[in-house]
């Protein structure tokens, strides 16, 4: 074999390196832009790209393993608005992924208008949860769907937070959010016996939003 000639496996490797340069060559070509998004699920879940990532109209996330990461046009970002996983903070935004993933000269995405409040990262609960106690009740009041604190939790038992107080304000927020989750979904009739039964006094004057609020402050009082 002369100097000059390359080994079959060489040129295997070589050319696999330039199929990829081109492939992310080919996801940066035009006005597209970027995002990255972790996925915390516990189950698995699938979302339609508008438009591919790398030939890929689609990006899957696998049950069972959640903190998984992936890259999607901006466009599509916007259209998982008004999902209930983007809503919970299952899907997250972290932008650091793009780097991460070895992607090269790309765009960013607008930052998003408004600010998901239970929209954590990681890192940033781990934050949280090593500051003050006032910090993760200010934090705890703020998020607004059931699995905010289960991630929240999750987080907590994976690096040692031992802290009762911590721990048990994490636990009333969830039992919170869960309980409102479940009683909204009752139908009117089954709201009134239930504030009847159990002595929820002025129900008769509320509304649906109304009684199921004061029947979760009443379960969460007594604990």
């Amino acid at each position: 074999m002369s100097e000059n000639t390359v080994s079959q496996e060489s040129y295997a490797r070589i050319l696999a390196q330039l199929e990829d340069t081109q492939k992310q060559n080919d996801i940066l070509r035009g006005d597209n832009l970027f995002v990255g998004i972790r996925w915390y699920g516990d189950g698995g879940y699938a979302i339609g790209l508008a438009k591919p990532i790398r030939g890929l109209r689609r990006v899957t996330f696998n049950q069972g393993n959640p903190n998984q990461m992936a890259i999607i046009n901006f466009e599509d970002w916007l259209r998982l608005d008004t999902t209930e996983e983007k809503l919970g903070g299952v899907i997250v935004r972290d932008d650091s992924i793009i780097d991460t993933l070895g992607i090269k000269g790309y765009m960013v995405g607008d930052a998003d208008k408004e600010v998901n409040p239970n929209a954590f990262t990681n890192s940033t609960i781990e934050n949280i949860l090593r500051g003050t106690v006032k910090r993760l009740k200010e934090v705890m009041n703020s998020v607004t769907h059931r699995f905010a604190p289960k991630h929240f939790r999750r987080i907590a038992e994976a690096i040692g937070i031992d802290s009762i107080e911590k721990l048990d304000i994490i636990k009333r927020r969830e039992s919170y959010l869960l309980n409102t989750y479940n009683y909204g979904r009752l139908h009117h009739h089954d709201l009134t016996q239930y504030c009847e039964t159990n002595d929820i006094k002025g129900w008769k004057d509320m509304e649906d939003k109304e009684m199921v609020k004061a029947i979760v402050d009443k379960i969460v009082k007594q604990g």
